[in-house]
């Protein structure tokens, strides 16, 4: 759980944001405290006391590429080459030199945008008038399932090499090697694709970082199952309200709306079981990052360097009122109160089949905005997509169409649907998915197959979880 900032720590940012010397700060709050340690007086609440700042131990000879062996200034580079890859980044410095370890941000862009573009949409320029480095790298369509960052994974790819953390690692080292950097004050930040990717760093590199910012970012498959143990981290989940939806176009993939809603919620939810963690929302903002809580999201950030995640000083004191955010403690709930129901067919594995689909999909708030169109295809009707009369009356033409070779398609549904495990989030998807993969492989002749492969194949953004109708696309 979170605590409040208190009046010590308060003058504690504001020195630091001018750029006194750590050992100078530590060395007086002890002398005034007591320090860690120290006796004679009360343990200090100050969190650069707590956890001095400790400059990132680097060296430009090894953790550099050759163009970069000498200090980047603030600004736009490119030419960085990491993993055979010439890469791009915005530099932004804090006013007062390197003599004092900063805090270091390094902010992820969304799908279209660059490492500018994130940096000015979400006014960054409030981390950097706190004393923080700002560093937002360009990202370079990497990505397999959302072609952005590499943050989105299918579950047979976790083992794979990820150029995105390649990068990520590399950055952060030479940005050490020639600014001070604060070993104990790393974070990570990013909106949509950059929130994804966010989520991916906070998950892969827990151990080097303090926390950051997933701000309206999907959280499934951002990380292995089972996901490795998160080392101490302090977490702030963000999303733009119940209207935090996006729709659009990148690198040949389609989403005709993702709701980021449900995905907040769980990772809210999983930061808080496994990590410290805190949540803003916004107030009907739609897809934004809300930068009108940057203030207090630098007070988070700040009050939790690597070491208080847990049992520090800070205590959760709401922002103050905002007609755009508000912030709360604990995990952010969600509710789904979608329900199929598909009734009696004369075919009683058609309506197996259907359920299943009803049940996986078109009930699931995370899926069911990016497979309306495919639904629609299959026979889902009404409001998201809920009344399953006519995916019955589809399959029952189909079955009739495909004969011999829809019975046995179908009757492997039934059997998948009967131990089907639906749920939120992209992994409640999956018996679905799954089924599909196991069921329409080499059914060329099955009707049934043919009009839901026909229907998943067109969705660019989710085809490729449906490796089984490969022979449909």
């Amino acid at each position: 759980m979170t605590r409040a900032i208190v009046p010590a720590f308060l003058l504690a940012l504001i020195a630091l944001s001018v750029g006194c010397g750590s050992d100078e700060t530590s060395e007086k709050n002890s002398e005034n405290t007591g320090g860690a340690g120290g006796s004679g007086g009360t343990p200090s609440d100050d969190p650069l006391v707590l956890v001095p700042p400790t400059r990132l131990d680097a060296s430009a000879a090894t953790d550099c590429p050759a163009a970069f062996q000498t200090a980047p200034s603030d600004g736009q580079h490119a030419g960085y080459d990491v993993a055979g890859e010439a890469r791009s980044f915005l530099l932004r410095l804090p006013s007062g030199g390197d003599a004092t370890p900063r805090p270091l941000l390094v902010a992820f862009n969304g799908t279209g945008e660059t490492g500018q573009a994130i940096y000015d949409r979400a006014h960054l320029v409030d981390f950097v008038n706190r004393g923080f480095i700002v560093v937002a790298p360009d990202s370079a369509g990497h990505g397999t399932l959302w072609p952005v960052w590499d943050g989105l994974r299918e579950p047979k790819d976790e083992t794979l090499e990820n150029l995105d953390l390649d990068y990520f690692d590399s950055l952060v080292k030479c940005l050490g090697a020639h600014h001070s950097v604060d070993a104990k004050r790393i974070y990570v930040a990013g909106h949509s694709a950059g929130g994804i990717f966010a989520n991916r760093v906070l998950r892969a590199r827990s151990q080097l970082l303090a926390g950051g910012i997933p701000a309206s970012g999907i959280f499934d498959f951002t990380a292995p199952e089972p996901p490795p143990a998160l080392y101490e981290l302090s977490v702030l989940v963000t999303w733009g309200g119940d209207d935090d939806a996006w729709s659009g176009t990148a690198a040949g993939a389609t989403v005709p709306e993702f709701n980021f809603v449900e995905q907040a919620a769980l990772a809210s939810q999983y930061y808080e079981k496994h990590a410290e963690q805190a949540h803003c929302r916004g107030k009907s903002l739609g897809h934004a990052w809300l930068d009108g809580a940057n203030g207090w999201m630098i007070d988070y950030l700040l009050a939790h360097p690597k070491g208080l995640a847990k049992g520090g000083p800070w205590k959760f004191q709401s922002p103050e009122p905002s007609a755009n955010f508000e912030c709360s403690d604990g995990a952010a709930t969600f509710e789904n109160t979608n329900q199929v129901t598909c009734g009696t067919t004369k075919t009683e594995t058609c309506r197996s089949y259907c359920q299943l689909i009803g049940d996986c999909a078109a009930e699931n708030a995370t899926v069911e905005p990016v497979l309306g169109p495919e639904l629609e295809k299959l026979g889902f009707s009404g409001p998201n997509h809920l009344e399953c009369g006519g995916c019955l009356s589809r399959c029952e033409t189909d079955a009739t169409a495909g004969g011999s070779a829809d019975q046995g398609v179908l009757d492997c549904f039934a059997a998948e649907a009967s131990s089907a495990q639906c749920g939120g989030g992209i992994p409640g998807a999956m018996p679905f998915v799954n089924a599909t993969n196991k069921c329409c492989p080499g059914q060329t002749a099955s009707q049934v197959c043919k009009t839901l492969c026909t229907a998943v194949a067109s969705n660019s953004a989710a085809s490729a979880l449906f490796g089984g109708c490969a022979g449909w696309k």
